[in-house]
């Protein structure tokens, strides 16, 4: 069954035939801004298959979230019900390509636990819409309407999953109304051991206003538990080498509405004293021709060996291959992209420079790594 943004695209409109009425400044401000936001993506567009989402890393550290101002489907969201789909649509956190049918929240909602759960102080009521858990990732949607103007992109404090050694996430937040947001974001557990159940803990004590950086103070507290689907496990510990570099596709973790896949990325010594830093990413197609855009959850390092996951929309039922390429960047970090400062107990600041030599980074296309599914 096509959803109403597919629905919409196929209504046919004679341009010539159309009556004008007069707007209020409301609605002259959400149309000056999805105009705004058109141009904007109008060359993101064209390089969308150049992006990659970093999901940062952390022990102990809060994560604010920002994203773009999207208007143009104001009033819709109580109408549709979809948070998921509206990410999906606007392609912001989704990474998919234009015009691109489905995407990788498609079937989240049909999967999702419908929480609704409401908290109202200092004027702004915060609700949590739905949830999903997928024995890896955490994703939720989240509705603020407030008395007074949040900004583009008011900035909040992250959830934490109990019992976690480190969470990782990612999330972006819309304006759709001059004082209502929607918002989507991901935490997952950067151990490699699928859970069947999380709890999730989110206490947000203030909202930050990034243009004014003024902070309202707040309690908004929810805590919920989630349960995950089965999920199917593949082993897989597949390796390609090249130019001093070892990448490994180690399992894949298949749900209803998605897929994860868990890789790591060695670096022999040679290299290493070459590069600051070795990154690895992962590009996904499957027999058919169909292309998957993931979302990386974070991973770990110890010593040379870097372990991450990344995971994928609803995997088609026809495939029974997985084609599985790992990309690798070679950096070198300079005065410009990289360094820190160093506080001494008298409280001296001093700037810290790497001291190896500056360079452009360096890019290796590995060989592909074919996966057996759906034997």
């Amino acid at each position: 069954m096509k959803d109403i943004y597919e629905l919409l695209n196929e209504v046919e409109i004679d341009e010539k035939e159309f009556i004008e009425v007069e707007v209020n400044k409301d609605e002259c401000f959400k149309v000056k801004k999805a105009l705004q936001i058109a141009i904007q993506q109008k060359e993101k567009k064209k390089r969308w298959w150049k992006k990659a989402a970093i999901a940062a890393i952390v022990t102990g550290i809060s994560v604010t979230m920002v994203g773009l101002t999207v208007p143009s489907y104001a009033g819709n969201i109580p109408i549709i019900g979809d948070i998921f789909r509206f990410f999906d649509n606007n392609n912001e956190i989704s990474n998919q390509p234009p015009n691109q049918k489905g995407g990788k929240y498609e079937h989240y909602k049909e999967y999702s636990n419908a929480l609704n759960l409401v908290q109202e102080d200092n004027g702004i009521k915060f609700t949590v819409n739905d949830a999903i858990f997928d024995g890896k990732i955490v994703t939720l949607t989240y509705t603020i309407e407030s008395a007074k103007d949040l900004g583009d992109n008011p900035q909040i404090s992250f959830p934490t999953i109990k019992k976690a050694k480190g969470v990782a996430g990612t999330g972006t937040v819309s304006r759709i109304d001059r004082n209502k947001y929607v918002g989507i974001l991901t935490a997952s557990n950067i151990s490699d051991v699928a859970d069947q159940t999380v709890t999730i803990d989110w206490k947000i004590d203030k909202i930050r206003i990034l243009e004014t950086n003024q902070e309202i103070k707040g309690q908004w507290k929810f805590n919920f538990t989630l349960d995950s689907p089965k999920n199917n496990l593949l082993l897989v510990n597949q390796s390609v080498k090249k130019v001093g570099v070892i990448a490994t596709i180690t399992k894949l973790t298949i749900s209803p509405m998605s897929f994860t896949v868990y890789y790591d990325r060695e670096v022999l010594k040679a290299i290493r004293n070459q590069f600051d830093a070795v990154d690895i990413d992962i590009e996904i197609k499957d027999n058919l021709g169909n292309r998957y855009e993931g979302q990386g959850n974070g991973g770990k390092e110890e010593e040379n060996n870097l372990t991450m996951s990344k995971t994928f929309g609803k995997l088609n039922e026809n495939a029974k291959q997985l084609i599985i390429t790992p990309h690798i960047t070679f950096r070198n970090f300079t005065a410009d992209t990289y360094g820190g400062v160093e506080i001494s107990e008298n409280g001296d600041k001093k700037m810290i420079i790497p001291s190896k030599s500056s360079g452009k980074s360096k890019e290796l296309v590995m060989d592909e790594i074919i996966i057996d599914i759906n034997d």
